[in-house]
């Protein structure tokens, strides 16, 4: 038998060099009324960015903290946001301060880790960094450096009411009025109250409280200068007259009021690390009493149990806090100064 050699060729046919490139856009004129002379080749792959002034929703790890303005510098050939020292202050940042010279940082220059994203379509800053750079943060809480005294307003409220009876041809009358007026200015609110009663042809006018008050935001308390009451927390109310400081449950965020909270039966709290250094977490309130099960679980698959029987604790890093009403929150205890 003999054989013959036999040669075969393979074409692969490819398409045109064209069409593995990527295309480039280009925006028709045409379809846009008077831009004959406009350049829209920035627009091509999305809406660039540029240096100037910007007011826009500030952005932490998915959490809106309010408007904030801030300026867009060139850096380097790059554009980045110029952090002043109120959009620092927003940040709430855990353990950095502001330099004393400086006027605008980076933000590579507080923490190589901290990312950002500019939004133009939602005129948002949105800004990513590790959980640990951040202070910690209770449901309801607002920056302190936000608050205001407000602006002046006066306020009267009243409370009024009469009746007249008829008895066996006796008439008898008692007309009554509460007022309640405040003044408010300069951070400082003037309070009076007052009441006036007439009966039977006998009138009376009562001075009931007269004081002045102001807010201590950095301590969550009110000052009190006047006529005033003790809140009762611990002892029967007294009345008194002269200087009261004190914490006002009001000013404090509803996650750190009443007891410090564990989470009910079949209930769970979660919160992941997303790969960044973790600090302390803090659980929601809860007024309902029951066992406490804490189950902590790693990445290295570690756990820690614990398990208690006081409705009243709280768990942070590890260790759980035993208080009474009004303490139930570390650092968050109630003063007073009569």
């Amino acid at each position: 038998m003999k054989f013959r050699e036999i040669k075969v060729g393979l074409m692969l046919l490819l398409p045109w060099q064209e069409a593995w490139a990527a295309e480039a856009f280009s925006f028709n004129r045409a379809h846009l009324h008077g831009a004959a002379q406009v350049d829209l080749q920035k627009y091509q792959y999305g809406n660039p960015l540029h240096a100037g002034q910007y007011r826009s929703t500030l952005s932490v790890n998915g959490r809106d903290l309010g408007e904030e303005t801030f300026v867009i510098q060139e850096h380097d050939g790059q554009l980045e946001p110029c952090i002043s020292p109120s959009l620092f202050d927003a940040l709430q940042l855990k353990d950095a301060q502001w330099p004393t010279a400086a006027t605008c940082l980076r933000f590579s220059q507080i923490d190589k880790a901290i990312g950002w994203e500019y939004d133009s379509g939602e005129n948002v800053l949105r800004v990513n960094m590790p959980q640990a750079l951040l202070q910690p943060h209770y449901r309801g809480a607002v920056n302190l450096k936000k608050v205001d005294s407000g602006v002046p307003a006066a306020v009267l409220r009243y409370q009024a009411n009469s009746y007249q009876s008829i008895v066996d041809g006796d008439t008898s009358s008692h007309h009554y009025l509460g007022l309640d007026a405040s003044l408010r200015a300069f951070g400082w609110r003037l309070h009076h109250q007052s009441s006036y009663q007439a009966q039977e042809g006998n009138t009376h006018w009562d001075s009931i409280a007269t004081w002045a008050e102001r807010s201590v935001v950095n301590w969550a308390s009110t000052l009190r200068l006047g006529q005033g009451w003790t809140d009762g927390t611990f002892f029967d109310s007294v009345s008194f007259i002269g200087g009261r400081l004190a914490t006002d449950v009001r000013m404090l965020p509803g996650s750190r009021r009443g007891f410090c909270a564990v989470g009910q039966r079949r209930g769970a709290h979660q919160r992941p690390r997303n790969g960044h250094p973790e600090r302390r977490s803090v659980v929601r309130g809860n007024g309902s009493a029951g066992q406490i099960h804490l189950r902590r679980s790693l990445s290295h698959q570690r756990r820690r149990r614990f398990t208690g029987d006081d409705p009243r604790g709280g768990w942070q890093s590890g260790h759980l806090y035993r208080a009474v009403r009004h303490a139930a929150w570390p650092g968050a205890g109630r003063r007073g100064l009569l």
